[in-house]
């Protein structure tokens, strides 16, 4: 049982929240059935050949109040809310909500995923945290049966809809992570979707994926470490919806000689960190040169025992130094693999550095639009050099 927006609209804030803005969306229940239908294109199914014009006309009715309410230039968010709900009230579509989360590890990364090959959207990036906010139904037999991460939180008679215990779910679900509700913040709503020409919308072939998304986005900073998480997220009752688990890191330097200083500080830390395997290195060296310098034929002799107690710890030496090079380089391997660094310079053009650094980073990638403006807003937050406190918001 899904959610279709209805209305959305701000509300006054009080002395309790006066430095907060409360959001209201009026929505009512749909079905997954009915999102699925809308999604793909079924005119072309036998039993719906004499409504395939009806069909048409659906879809191009509301592709005509899109191009007139939501492809305007707004210069007030109230404006903004005006058109989205004069969209809204001639829209007949399955407008559906969404909940979004950047999840920021302990050591500073962005979690971040690529969804599998068989998972909607396929291999787009998404935040850490995704999925449909979905309403309890005693009529639906699914919920009845399934997991908890699959029990939805939403009650229709409650006195006011929080979407933070559905953020939990979904973070249980695809990270195994069990989050607090209650330091969730709220960051808005991002309205995103396919707007067709008034060409495409004459084509039938094109009323595929035409619904409009309304995510709810949210951030919460957590007490675990990216491998960690990475680790947990392996045993995850959905971890089968994400091909890769990845981490960004944001760093924000003054200038450019702080980045010099930072990069040898960093390299001066990778080798003290590497002095075990550089000495270990030098332990194989030294066995072979020893090695090469023994006597063979006598080694084995009574009067040679501490040769051969000495070659044979020698021996054991070397296999543990080759087990830790290697490990060694699978960590270094897998921190590669999994995460990425960007640096921005705080006092040169920012907007410039962001458009140059988000298109070298997503270069190849395709990514659904929430996550870009959660990327964005983790970037901005760290320029800003604002923390997440994981104080409660209302939403």
């Amino acid at each position: 049982a899904l959610l279709r927006v209805l209305e959305i609209k701000e509300l006054q804030s009080y002395y309790g929240n006066k430095n907060k803005k409360p959001i209201c969306v009026t929505f009512e229940k749909s079905s997954f059935g009915t999102v699925h239908s809308l999604d793909n294109n079924f005119t072309a199914h036998p039993l719906l050949k004499n409504a395939k014009d009806n069909i048409i006309e659906f879809f191009k009715k509301d592709d005509e109040a899109k191009r007139n309410y939501l492809l305007k230039n707004y210069e007030t968010r109230q404006d903004l809310i005006e058109n989205v709900n004069a969209y809204l009230k001639e829209s007949t579509n399955v407008n559906q909500v969404g909940v979004s989360g950047n999840v920021q590890t302990e050591d500073n990364y962005f979690i971040y995923g690529k969804r599998a090959d068989t998972a909607i959207d396929s291999n787009k990036l998404y935040p850490g945290v995704n999925g449909n906010a979905e309403v309890i139904d005693k009529n639906v037999k699914f919920y009845q049966s399934s997991m908890n991460v699959d029990f939805p939180s939403i009650k229709t008679d409650a006195l006011r809809i929080e979407f933070c215990n559905e953020l939990n779910r979904e973070a249980e679900a695809e990270l195994n992570l069990h989050l607090n509700e209650n330091l969730w913040n709220s960051n808005g709503i991002v309205l995103s979707g396919f707007i067709p020409t008034k060409e495409q919308s004459d084509d039938y072939d094109t009323l595929s994926y035409r619904r409009m998304h309304f995510n709810f986005i949210f951030e919460q900073k957590i007490s675990e470490k990216f491998f960690k998480v990475k680790k947990q997220a392996d045993n995850a009752a959905e971890a089968y919806e994400n091909k890769k688990l990845s981490g960004l890191e944001i760093e924000v330097k003054k200038n450019r000689f702080s980045v010099l200083v930072s990069s040898l500080k960093n390299g001066v830390n990778n080798l003290m960190k590497s002095k075990n395997i550089i000495t270990s290195i030098f332990t194989i060296l030294l066995f072979i040169g020893s090695a090469s310098n023994l006597n063979l034929q006598s080694l084995f002799t009574l009067s040679n025992l501490s040769s051969i107690i000495s070659f044979l710890f020698a021996g054991l030496m070397v296999i543990i130094t080759v087990i830790n090079i290697a490990e060694f380089i699978k960590k270094s391997t897998e921190k590669r693999k999994y995460t990425k660094k960007i640096i921005f310079i705080k006092n040169s053009n920012l907007s410039t550095q962001i458009k140059k650094r988000r298109g070298k980073f997503l270069k190849k990638q395709t990514y659904h639009p929430v996550f870009c403006v959660c990327l964005l807003t983790y970037i901005e937050r760290k320029i800003n050099g604002n923390k997440i406190n994981n104080k409660k918001l209302s939403n």
